[in-house]
Formats: C-alpha cells, structure tokens, sequence
C-alpha cells in the first residue's frame, strides 16, 4: 500500500519532469526522470519483495486459558516463524482492550531469517470484570523512505472472561472479618420460619385462640380475665441487587470502572445478607440485556453472578421504568430492592406523577456518583479545572434528580464508591427492622 507521501513524492517528481520537458531544462530533465523512476522502484520493489515475505509469516498465540480472575496474570506467548526463503524485517504488536495491563513486550520488531522461529511471552491482568477480546496480531512493515506500508492481521482474537477478584470478595476472607464487617449487630431467627419471641401481652377477645391464653395472668385484675399472649417473628427478607449494565456504567479511568465495582459491592453486600439466613438475587439490566438470577439463601446466586459478568460487557442504554417492571414481574413476594444505577442520560426522563413503588414493596436507588471514577491530574492545572467544574455540574444535577424520586416516594441516595457498601448494608439492616 502506498502511503500519501508516497503519492507526493511521485507526483513531485513527476510534475517536475513534465516542467523539465517544458522548459527544455536538460539537467532538470535528468534529475526528476531519477527521482521518479527511483521512488517508482522503491515502491515496486516493496510491494513485490516486503508484502510477500509479511504474508509467509506464521503467527500463534499460545495461552494457559482463557478465564481468569481479576487482577490474576494471564501468561501469553506469540510465536512468530519465517517461512519464506528470504529474511523478514517487521514490527508487531498485540490489539488488546484498554482494561488490560500489560508485562512485557506485546508489541516491537522482528527479524527473522529464512525458516527461523521467535518466541515472544508477555502477561496480561484485567482491571475490569467482563469478556474482553485479545488479538488479532497485527504485523506491519515500511519501506526506508516510509512511502509504502504492508499491514497484515494474522493471527486470530481469542476472548477472555474475567470473573470478579477473591481479594475484593470479603466473604472469601475470614470467618472474624466476616462477622465484623458483614453481621453488623442483626439478629438471626433462632429457627429460620418459627423463630418466635415473647412481645407481651394484650386482653383476650372472642376471635383469639385458646391456647395461647397467658394463664400466668389469670384473674391479676377482677379474678376472671383473660389475656393473650403476643408473639413476634423476624421475617425471612430477600434482597435483590438491580445493577445498571448500560454502556454509561462503563465510566472510569484505567484503574477504576465503574459498573465493576457496582458488581462488587452488589458481591459483598450479598454475603451480609446470606449470613443473616436471607435470601440475596440479582438482575443486571439495560436495553440489551436483562439476566435474572433468583435469589437463594446459600452463595449459589453469587457464584452464577460471577460466571454471568466473567460473559458479558456494559451495553445499550438503562430505563429506570423498565427495569422496575422487570423486578416486579420476576419478584412476587415481598422483598428489598436495590438499584444502582449511575442515571446517565437521564436528562430528559420525565418524573411520572404518582409513586413509582408498589404497595409493600421496599425499593432503594443508588445512584453512583462519578467523583471516584475521574482520573486526576493534579500536574496539569486546565484539566483539574474543567473536571472540577465537570463534577460539581453533576453533582447539581443529581441532587435535583433525586430530590424529585425522593417526592414521589423512591428513596434515592446519592453514594460514593468508597461509601456504597456501606449504604446498601445499612439499607438492607433497616428493611430487616421494618419486615
């Protein structure tokens, strides 16, 4: 392929040859005709010698597998081999996803001699959970006088899944931390479903059951009343995490996104409440995908959760409406709703008139700020600026947004990364209190 400077150069030449003839300049006449049958040759020669010798190039990419945890070391090795009868010079490097870190050298130059092999093996950790694709190899070549360029793809993308890291997922650490962090002072029903506890006592009427007659209290007032007693049970509560997978949640800088970190709250938020004999669900929503995965009361909900985001990539556009009649159609019984959402694109959403929460159903929004997720440049003074003003326009933005849910009967909180945890604990001890 000729490059643009290619085409100058030629046409430099040949314009000044068609002067020459003009003009009767015999020298120049002899200068530009060298000129351009030397650059016409350059070329030649490269497309005919380099570009074939780039497409008798074998490449391999050899990797111990394709699933990994976040933050784990993936070792790959490129094999390149000359299987032409000539030597090859050329650059190369690997196409990778801007989520990935790199150790050692996925791209830089080759030689190859005729039927010579080179190994190449670098390693790649993901900072994002999601399927990301690796590859292809792209080699290329240029001519000295950098008019011509030979590019090639040659070896086939591979994907690779990333499931979430067992260091961020405090139910993996120990049994202290766990009862610490996690339990955070909620009782446990001694017997999950009839767990019940003494409240008091209340006079008897006709509809009460006889044998729950409080016979100790017989007759304390005139010799003949009654008195009941009053039970209380602590309820099984479910609790299902409703995370915003649209393509705003993908926002964050290379160290930080920010639908990742929604999944690893939602993780560890989800062990609080399995260790309390409750039941932890999830959906993870936008236009374009909608999984469900019920609740249950051991880690089997978690461990598909990780399998399903190790599978998918943010994608489409999130409704809040829409996702909550998904939740409304999927959860039947009464349960705890917690959506986290980072409302981007909401501009125009129009507030409905009425209370967006049905009847008995416990409902929470999050809504994620992005004060967490900017990359800081403290060096360059214009850019902490424009951020700044960037965030605090946000900030305003979301405040009214959820002052609005809040009127109409949507408790809205607005959470920072570092907080978000935290807040979904405190949601869900209180809707244990209430249930």
């Amino acid at each position: 392929m000729i490059k643009k400077s290619g085409y100058l150069f030629l046409g430099t030449a040949a314009v000044g040859l068609f002067e020459g003839l003009i003009m009767g300049f015999t020298y120049f006449i002899l200068f530009s005709s060298i000129l351009f049958f030397t650059i016409a040759s350059e070329i030649i020669i490269f497309n005919a010698y380099t570009t074939s010798g780039l497409r008798s190039l074998d490449v391999q990419r050899k990797v111990e597998s394709n699933a990994i945890r976040k933050g784990g070391k993936l070792p790959v090795t490129l094999r390149f081999e000359n299987l032409s009868s000539r030597r090859i010079a050329f650059h190369y490097y690997d196409t990778l996803s801007d989520v990935f870190t790199i150790s050692g050298p996925s791209e830089g130059y080759i030689s190859l001699g005729a039927g010579e092999v080179m190994n190449v093996s670098y390693t790649l950790s993901s900072l994002a959970v999601g399927k990301y694709v690796v590859g292809p190899v792209i080699v290329y070549s240029e001519d000295p006088m950098k008019m011509c360029l030979s590019m090639y793809k040659l070896e086939r993308a591979i994907e690779v899944k990333v499931s979430p890291s067992l260091s961020e997922i405090n139910g993996s650490r120990t049994e202290l931390l766990s009862n610490v962090r996690y339990s955070m002072g909620v009782h446990k029903s001694r017997v999950i479903g009839q767990g019940y506890n003494f409240y008091g006592v209340r006079p008897y009427v006709n509809s009460d059951e006889f044998r729950y007659i409080a016979w100790t209290r017989y007759g304390v007032q005139n010799g003949e009343d009654l008195y009941i007693k009053q039970m209380e049970e602590e309820r099984d509560l479910d609790v299902y995490f409703v995370i915003d997978y649209s393509i705003s949640s993908n926002f964050g800088n290379k160290g930080k996104r920010m639908y990742d970190r929604m999944v690893i709250s939602s993780i560890n938020s989800a062990y609080s409440v399995l260790k309390n004999r409750d039941g932890a669900g999830f959906l993870l929503y936008s236009s374009e995908i909608e999984t469900f995965i019920r609740a249950t009361r051991s880690d089997e909900s978690i461990r598909k959760l990780q399998r399903e985001v190790a599978e998918l990539k943010p994608s489409g556009s999130f409704d809040l409406m829409s996702a909550l009649k998904k939740i409304n159609k999927e959860v039947k019984k009464d349960a705890l709703i917690i959506i986290l959402s980072s409302m981007a694109g909401m501009d125009d959403f129009k507030i409905p008139h009425g209370s967006l929460v049905p009847v008995g159903r416990k409902l929470v929004l999050m809504i994620i700020s992005p004060n967490e997720f900017v990359e800081r440049r403290p060096e360059d003074a214009n850019y902490e600026s424009l951020i700044k003003s960037a965030l605090i326009s946000r900030s305003m933005e979301l405040k009214r947004l959820s002052t609005a849910f809040n009127h109409i009967g949507l408790k809205t909180l607005i959470a920072e990364d570092s907080k978000l945890q935290r807040l979904m604990v405190t949601e869900y001890q209180y809707g244990k209190m209430v249930n």
